[in-house]
Order: structure tokens, then C-alpha cells, then sequence
């Protein structure tokens, strides 16, 4: 299959051609998706603005323009309605959590159609995402050892390790930072390479990030929290 770069490394080189074609007094049109998509690029070109000020002369004065009725709406929207909890997870807003209806696939029907507090362009969430919501297992946390990421093109088998789960712990909920028991299981979007019948989810009994099958299995505890992404 054919190889793609890192997300960061994307990122980075687009940011580049962009402050390349500014210098020259040109203008770039970038294609993307009116939801999630347009939402991420101006995310992205924030936070390089931000964390690195060595551009900032050049960027300060570049005007964005979204040429979508839709996409506008969506950004304003985002803005609007924001739930911080930390630096960390500050981009996304969370549903209310539900017990799973059935496969993989209805759930991530179920998420799509969404309608919550007044917004309809829930998802269900990346690993990358769910790894947010844990607390107090560094190596499970966003940016941990566990190298389970669709972020960096790791959802293979060989990404799994002794690193994408902690010990258990007696105070229910102790991996959850929106206070999640130990017996949920969120599911992800975010498909097992090796395997298209699986997907990776997180357990919070361990702080753990796992594989299941997409059809077949079944349990009270599972439960899904949709997601939908606050542009700063």
C-alpha cells in the first residue's frame, strides 16, 4: 500500500508552501471539506502561529478566507459554543455518552446523525481523540509511548504494547477525566490496519487503548461519546 507522511509533517510542509507563496505576494486556495476538514486547517495555522514566533510578521497580516456558506456557519458555530477543559483537550467538545446500539458501523451512523444541544456535526472520535479523555496514565495519554495512532499512521497490531495500558486502580473512574466508570469502553473511528473487522477503542478500568471487532461483540458496558471539533 502506498505510504503517507506523518500529520505533523503534512502540516508543516503546507504551512511552508504557505509562507513561501505569502513572501511572494501570491495566494494559495486549499480544498477541503466545509465541516471538520476547514475547521482543522485553521486549528493547525493557529497553533503554528502560536508556537512559532519567528513567522509571526509574515502571518500576522494573512487574511483567511472561507468561500463556503456552510463552512462559515460551521466555524462560527465552533467558536461559539466551546467546552474547555485543559490546554490539552481545549478543540473538542464531547456528547453525552450512550450505550453502544449494535455494530461499529451503527454507531458511527449514530454519531453522524446526531443532534445535540443544538449542533448536528457530531463524529464519532479518532483514537487520538479518545486518548485525550485519559488522565493519570501518561504512556496511554495523547502524546504517551503507546505508539496506538492514527495521527502517526500507527493502528497496526505491532502498535499495541505493554505501554497502552496501566495497572488497575480501586477509585472508579480514576482514568477518566469526565469522570467515565471503570466498566466503559468508548469506541473509536479509527480502524485496526492489519484488520478492517477491527477497531481501537479505550477502556478507562486500565487507562487502556485496545482492538475490537466491529461486529459481534456485545455489552452493557460499552458506551459511545460522540465528538465535534471547537476552533479556537
Amino acid at each position: 500500500g502506498r505510504l503517507h507522511p506523518e500529520n505533523s509533517t503534512s502540516i508543516d510542509r503546507l504551512i511552508h508552501i504557505i509562507i513561501n507563496t505569502v513572501k511572494r505576494g501570491g495566494s494559495v486556495i486549499i480544498p477541503a471539506f466545509a465541516v471538520g476538514r476547514t475547521q482543522e486547517l485553521i486549528y493547525e495555522l493557529n497553533m503554528f502561529y502560536e508556537h512559532h514566533p519567528e513567522y509571526q510578521d509574515v502571518l500576522s497580516d494573512l487574511n483567511v478566507y472561507i468561500d463556503s456558506p456552510m463552512a462559515t456557519t460551521a466555524t462560527e458555530v465552533f467558536r461559539k459554543n466551546a467546552q474547555v477543559f485543559d490546554e490539552e483537550t481545549k478543540e473538542l467538545v464531547w456528547s453525552e455518552r450512550f450505550s453502544k446500539a449494535g455494530t461499529w458501523a451503527a454507531v458511527v451512523s449514530y454519531c453522524g446523525n446526531l443532534n445535540e444541544g443544538g449542533h448536528n456535526d457530531w463524529r464519532l472520535p479518532t483514537i487520538d481523540e479518545l486518548r485525550t479523555l485519559i488522565k493519570n496514565c501518561p504512556k496511554t495519554e495523547r502524546g504517551g509511548s503507546c505508539k496506538v495512532s492514527e495521527k502517526n499512521a500507527c493502528l497496526a497490531d505491532n502498535c499495541f504494547s505493554q505501554d497502552c495500558y496501566c495497572g488497575e486502580n480501586e477509585e472508579n473512574g480514576h482514568y477518566s477525566k469526565l469522570g467515565d466508570g471503570d466498566g466503559v469502553w468508548l469506541w473509536s473511528s479509527s480502524g485496526n490496519s492489519d484488520d478492517p473487522e477491527r477497531f481501537w477503542y479505550v477502556s478507562f478500568a486500565r487507562g487502556m487503548v485496545g482492538s475490537l471487532l466491529k461486529e459481534g461483540y456485545e455489552g452493557d458496558d460499552d458506551s459511545v461519546r460522540c465528538v465535534r471539533m471547537q476552533v479556537k
